[in-house]
């Protein structure tokens, strides 16, 4: 990891804004953007005066060793994760409800008992899909809420809100495509699978929130 990437870590996991960080040192927000993007880079003595800013020490910012940086990373992968797991298995558990509801709708098996039958295991396996969603999701959740209680001071809570957003709008639209084409069921059947992955998503949002506020109480009294 370059320099201008590890300042940037750094100063994220600090919960410090650009203008908080720039202010701390007496520089303008451009500037330490510009450090961050890798356009300028500081001397030795500027790096040395924004790691002491951001709870670290200069090899931290010049080969990304630090404990916060690993939290960082870890948090990040956790999230990401998350992400792309509920997208999928939502997408994946959406879909299999169309195909079914395509294959064998309720019209066409009520009069032929293996196909009854066919169906209702595939709902039970529907149904199953969805507890592996919500438990994959409350997995992930309690890796990020690790990491978070593990930082001296926890990153905006700016990134739990949007992360629920991003879930939100995620597990949305992938119910909402197969729903479209759906005959039998309708959106908010398409919608229950949220209520799993999105509720443990919120109690991270809420945790992520408690510990910021908590963490600057402690801060202010120390």
């Amino acid at each position: 990891m370059d320099i201008h990437q590890n300042l940037k870590t750094l100063r994220q996991a600090s919960g410090l804004t650009q203008q908080q960080a720039a202010d701390r040192v007496g520089l303008t927000r451009q500037a330490i953007s510009n450090y961050e993007r890798g356009r300028t880079r500081p001397d030795v003595e500027l790096l040395a005066r924004l790691a002491e800013v951001y709870g670290a020490d200069l090899p931290a910012v010049l080969y990304g060793c630090s404990r916060e940086q690993r939290l960082l990373r870890a948090l990040k992968m956790a999230v990401t994760v998350l992400l792309a797991g509920i997208f999928l298995l939502t997408l994946a558990h959406s879909g299999l409800m169309l195909l079914l509801n395509r294959c064998l709708p309720p019209l066409l098996v009520a009069g032929a008992p293996q196909l009854l039958e066919t169906r209702f295991t595939l709902l039970d396996f529907w149904e199953l899909w969805a507890e592996l969603t919500g438990v994959f999701s409350q997995v992930c959740c309690l890796v990020a809420a690790v990491c978070l209680y593990r930082f001296k001071r926890p990153p905006s809570p700016a990134w739990g809100a949007a992360l629920f957003l991003a879930a939100s709008a995620g597990t949305a639209i992938c119910a909402l495509l197969p729903a479209l084409w759906d005959t039998v069921y309708t959106l908010p059947d398409y919608l229950s699978i949220s209520v799993r992955t999105l509720l443990p998503v919120l109690v991270l949002l809420c945790f992520w929130c408690g510990l910021a506020l908590w963490r600057k109480f402690l801060r202010k009294r120390g």
